[in-house]
This record gives C-alpha cells, structure tokens and sequence, in this order.
C-alpha cells in the first residue's frame, strides 16, 4: 500500500472514532439494520456531507458459519440471531401458537431467510399507482431493479438442470450478488416436476423476474455462486461502506420518538429518538431531519405505537 492510501485509511479511521465518540446528532438516523435499513443507510451516506445513524440490535454474522453458508438454511433457526417470536393462542388452530423467525443481526432476516430472489407480479407493481401513488409502476421500478443487482448468469450444467433466464431484465453492476449455487440438483428430477406442473396448466416460466411469476421456474438466489456465499443485506450493503465518516451503527433496540410542534403548519416533527443497548443503558439520538424507521413488520407498529402514532391506548415511554 502507498504512503497516500495509508495515510487516507488512518485519517478516515481516526474521523469515523472522533464522530464516533461525539456525535449525538444525525440528519437521518434509521430505526433497524436489515434488508430496507442498511439500503437507505448505504445511499445515504454516498453524499458524504450527509450524517446517517442506523439503531440495530443484532451482532456481525459476517464470520457465522450459519449465515455465510447457503446450505445452512433453517440452521440459525432458535439460536440467538432469531428474534423467534411466539405468537398469542390461535382458537382457529387448535390453540396453538406458533414461532414467527426474524433475523436478529445486522442485515436483519436476510441473514437467516432462504435466500430467494423474486421480484413482485407486474400487476401488484403497477397497484400501487392506481391506488394514487403517481409513478409507481412496474416500468419505472425495473431499472432500479436492475441496479441492485450483480447477476451471474447460470452455467451450461445449471440451465440443463432447470436454471433459465431473460438478460434484459438483470443488471450485472449491483451490489446484490444474484445467482444459481453450483448445488442446484441435477438429473431427472427437475424434468419429472416441470412435466407434471404443465400437465396443471403452469407451464415454463423462462425468468420469473420478468414481472410475470405465473408458471414453474428454478429460481435465483442471493448469493455469490462462485464463493458459494450468501449475500445478506450486511455484506451487499454495509460491510463494504462501514468505515464511511458520515455513517455509523449503534448497536442498542429503539424506543420512541420525540417530538415537537411544527413552528408554520402545526405538524410534528421528530427531534430525536431513543433507544436502548445490550446494558440496558438508554442513550438518545437527535434528528436534523428525519427518522426512518425499518424495523420490520412486528417491530415497527409497537414503535410508531409508542411514539404516539396509532392506537392511543398504548402507554408511551
């Protein structure tokens, strides 16, 4: 390494430690670190005069076995990167309750989940702007589609076991690795499944990514094919950003947001937020502009819930 880059590597190193170290305000801070968060997280922090918090409870799983590896999918199910919920008795199943698992990591579910890429249906895409949201469709979505994605095309064995594709759809400069693993089964059996699928009606399906996910198709994964990697939210997203000046992850769980009266029209505005760490300690982050809050789709109600937002019932902190 050259005595220039070497000297760019400590400066930044000892500037992300003062920011680190001092700061208690961010333009944006972004509640949870999984697959939406570290997203945000990452295009924010591109412009680097833009400050970017994110809370997320999780620990690094870059070195877990069980997140890294494709094939230990189910395996970190019960351990302690699962939230595993319970949910409440079901009278309409018995009264039983049932393990809801949720990734607790940074990189969130995708660090646990099976690894499945498939975009939405064209038709639920273009809902959106029926429903007013003007802009909102499938056609002006794909290329951003696109530009998330590093997709490695399947090999000649892979397509002979099923793995197929439409390259105008796929983009190849993302930071998402997208592909099939070097495992996809081979021999008969993904004939025998394709044969009786159509004798159902579902014929082949060349890219179920096209927008159109009617039919039987070996779909691609989130990972790196050639290392044989998962590629989580983390390691698209954050790993390779983390030492970014202007981009911090505090590791703790959010509690709510403060609020105050807009001083023109009457509307709120978030201030600041606070959240908890792994001691227990509650600390508070102020916001010079918004907060985002991604914490999943149990996570993020009881938040807005005790910030005031949504049932008035619920007890704030």
């Amino acid at each position: 390494m050259n005595p220039q880059a070497l000297l760019y590597l400590m400066l930044t190193a000892i500037i992300s430690q003062a920011i680190t170290a001092t700061a208690t305000n961010f333009d944006y801070v972004i509640v949870g670190g999984g697959t939406c968060g570290l997203v945000l997280a990452n295009r924010l922090s591109e412009d680097p005069s833009i400050t970017v918090a994110v809370i997320e409870p999780g620990e690094d799983t870059r070195n877990n076995s069980n997140v890294t590896d494709p094939g230990n999918f189910i395996v970190p199910f019960g351990t302690s990167i699962d939230w595993s919920y319970l949910s409440t008795v079901q009278p309409g199943a018995a009264n039983r309750s049932f393990l809801f698992h949720s990734g607790k990591a940074i990189g969130g579910t995708s660090t646990i989940n099976g690894m499945t890429y498939i975009r939405a249906d064209a038709a639920e895409i273009d809902a959106w702007e029926a429903l007013g949201n003007k802009g909102w469709n499938w056609n002006t979505l794909l290329p951003y589609y696109k530009r998330t994605e590093r997709f490695t095309p399947p090999t000649r064995a892979q397509e002979d076991a099923g793995a197929s594709f439409d390259p105008q759809y796929h983009g190849d400069h993302g930071d998402l690795h997208v592909g099939f693993r070097y495992a996809l089964p081979n021999g008969s059996f993904e004939g025998i499944v394709q044969k009786t699928w159509e004798s159902l009606g579902y014929p082949v399906n060349p890219d179920v990514n096209s927008g159109e996910t009617h039919g039987f198709d070996v779909w691609p994964m989130t990972i790196d094919r050639d290392s044989d990697l998962r590629w989580d939210s983390a390691r698209a997203y954050y790993y390779p950003v983390e030492d970014r000046a202007n981009f911090i992850l505090f590791r703790g769980t959010g509690l709510n947001i403060e609020w105050k009266e807009g001083e023109m029209d009457g509307v709120k505005k978030a201030t600041s937020i606070r959240y908890v760490d792994g001691n227990n300690k509650t600390f508070s982050l102020g916001v010079n502009k918004e907060v985002i809050i991604s914490a999943g789709a149990l996570r993020t109600p009881l938040l807005l819930e005790l910030s005031g937002i949504g049932n008035p019932r619920q007890v704030n902190f």
